[in-house]
């Protein structure tokens, strides 16, 4: 009585042998659906079809909203409409970037592309103004991550401000920035996105799960998530 409890049981084991840690928990698969689902949604309705839809995510993780994405115009019926999915994904760990590789030898080639290392370096890499959409889980990624020393102070403009002045130069006119949005700080994290990044884009959408569609059921055991928050999980979009 009285303890918030979270919800979820620990990440698939697959993934766990292979990075050996904990990487998702069993409640975030159908969340990362429904951000997968709301985000192709946003962007082929911007688009005049037949027409491929350019998709890049940040983070294979065990490839849950990715081979999501990848499935869309078949699981939507789109595919009948001549929309096709292009997926590029852009994996950090070298291990975790391997299990993606695996993946993309099963679809034609082309389909699915691995960018291996940090985002930060492999953005300026990629072309601006051709992504449909971009997929993001936001991780507070430090020079220790990539080998390197700090070598910049810390200052007080949000981080997610930063990411996302990274992503707009991506996008094509249209574009969607969907992104993973539990916050564990005083603020929720589509307010921070409300007040500091949606400025920046031409529109921003804020959609609540439909939990009893996605089966998101709370349980107990973890406190990664309130059940409150389980039970209130919101989509929010950046429209460019």
């Amino acid at each position: 009585p009285g303890v918030n409890l979270g919800f979820g049981n620990p990440g698939h084991p697959r993934i766990q042998r292979l990075v050996n840690k904990n990487h998702c928990q069993d409640w975030e698969w159908p969340y990362m659906y429904a951000l997968a689902d709301t985000g192709f949604e946003l962007a082929r309705g911007s688009r005049i079809c037949p027409c491929t839809l350019r998709v890049l995510e940040i983070g294979w993780g065990e490839g849950i909203s990715g081979r999501r994405l990848l499935a869309q115009p078949a699981l939507t019926g789109a595919a009948q409409h001549g929309v096709e999915v292009q997926y590029e994904v852009i994996e950090l760990h070298p291990v975790v970037a391997q299990d993606a590789l695996k993946e993309a030898k099963k679809h034609p080639h082309g389909r699915m592309l691995v960018h291996e290392g940090p985002w930060q370096q492999v953005f300026p890499r990629l072309p601006a103004g051709q992504y449909d959409l971009i997929f993001h889980d936001p991780y507070n990624l430090t020079p220790r991550d990539m080998g390197e020393p700090q070598r910049f102070e810390t200052w007080g403009m949000p981080l997610t401000l930063l990411d996302n002045l990274l992503f707009y130069r991506l996008l094509r006119p249209g574009g969607v920035v969907v992104q993973y949005a539990i916050s564990h700080g005083p603020s929720t994290a589509t307010d921070l996105l409300r007040r500091y990044v949606a400025p920046l884009y031409t529109d921003f959408q804020l959609r609540r799960v439909d939990v009893g569609r996605y089966g998101i059921q709370p349980e107990s055991g973890n406190r990664y998530a309130t059940t409150h928050q389980a039970r209130s999980l919101e989509v929010p979009a950046l429209i460019k």
